[in-house]
């Protein structure tokens, strides 16, 4: 099959999403795409005669597939938390706040540069994000690809999944620091933070005089819970947000029942649940709230170390304000850098922003007990 760019750039796209492909006539299965494209990379860059020949086109090929599907992965795993945007090489990144909807103070936290979280009030009706570049690079053993066993499309698929988690990482830190900002309410109703004597932030824990919007608890506590529930559903009916570790702790919905013969009343587990139950392992709705499971990895391969610290939940209205803003900035750029032993380092790089326009219209939830070793 000779290579043809417009086959493979939609090859490329399906292959990433995991998707299958129609082209009217015939129907192809997700593994037929993989294959399909593998055979197109291999017909551009196979060898390496070919790989010196059209390493450019192979580059704008990989730099097209990013473009449209890295938004569109983020946009389907986190889009319950996140909207995303994309904008051009040096484009000002400008969200505007939509004044009074929210009740509460707001506030932005965003990611800056180095990875240090700013946190200030937002006195303007519009907020400009800085991005910084996240990327990563994987080796490409020289003799292992003159013999045709290393596999560029398996690559390129390692290393978007590699940024899609970064990206995973960074709006999980911007989140559960936005949720630090609020610190505790005093009578007047200003906000203030609260330190310990190491200077450590101290997370508001009073749910009857302090700020509403964050629970920690050592253990699972459906009282509070409920009540961080409450507290959301004034501006929207709330969405459960978290791990499948800290969904399976969710309690299940009961019914009244009564035996019609002997009137004896109990309880008993709603059909729904029991369906969610044996169909996803957690439940899917609790006390008119959906739940909504993202994902979770391991952040290499000895099964130790989780991205997400599935100790948190979080608690949104579903009133269509996402809580984050995501901005790609440009397309990404693939490049290739030789080695003195004449391997290859194949890289990618974006630029990404993130900011979290805060408002008391959110709850977050902290137990404890689930708390594991994660990289957030």
């Amino acid at each position: 099959m000779a290579f043809n760019k417009k086959n493979a750039l939609t090859l490329g796209i399906k292959a990433a999403l995991r998707q299958g492909y129609t082209d009217g006539t015939s129907n192809f299965s997700c593994e037929n795409v993989n294959d399909a494209f593998r055979d197109q990379v291999k017909e551009l860059v196979g060898d390496y005669s070919l790989f010196r020949r059209n390493k450019l086109d192979f580059y704008e090929l990989i730099e097209e597939i990013y473009a449209e599907v890295l938004p569109q992965k983020v946009l389907q795993n986190y889009g319950v938390l996140a909207e995303v945007q994309t904008v051009g090489h040096g484009q000002k990144i400008t969200f505007k706040k939509k004044l009074g909807r929210a009740r509460g103070k707001s506030f932005v936290t965003r990611v800056g540069l180095g990875g240090v979280f700013e946190t200030f009030r937002l006195d303007s009706t519009e907020f400009t994000i800085e991005t910084e570049a996240i990327g990563g690079a994987t080796a490409i053993d020289f003799e292992r690809f003159l013999a045709g066993q290393e596999d560029l499309a398996e690559q390129v698929d390692i290393l978007m999944e590699g940024m899609d988690e970064e990206i995973y990482v960074m709006l999980a830190k911007a989140i559960n620091n936005s949720a630090k900002s609020v610190g505790v309410q005093s009578t007047d109703g200003s906000t203030f933070a609260k330190y310990d004597a190491k200077g450590e932030l101290v997370p508001n824990r009073d749910m009857t005089n302090g700020n509403k919007t964050f629970v920690e608890t050592s253990k699972f506590d459906q009282v509070s819970f409920d009540q961080l529930i409450n507290t959301v559903r004034y501006y929207g009916n709330p969405i459960i947000v978290c791990t499948h570790e800290f969904a399976d702790k969710i309690p299940c919905n009961y019914l009244a029942v009564s035996d019609t013969a002997t009137g004896a009343k109990g309880l008993r587990i709603s059909e729904q649940d029991v369906a969610d139950m044996r169909t996803y392992g957690v439940l899917k709705m609790y006390k008119g709230c959906p739940i909504v499971v993202l994902p979770q990895s391991f952040e290499d391969e000895t099964n130790q170390r989780v991205v997400m610290n599935p100790a948190y939940c979080y608690i949104i209205p579903g009133d269509g304000n996402k809580l984050a803003r995501i901005v790609f900035e440009g397309g990404p750029v693939a490049n290739t850098y030789e080695q003195k032993d004449r391997s290859m380092e194949f890289s990618m790089y974006q630029k990404v922003g993130i900011a979290i326009l805060h408002y008391n219209n959110w709850g977050l939830y902290h137990d404890s007990e689930l708390d594991t070793d994660s990289v957030v």
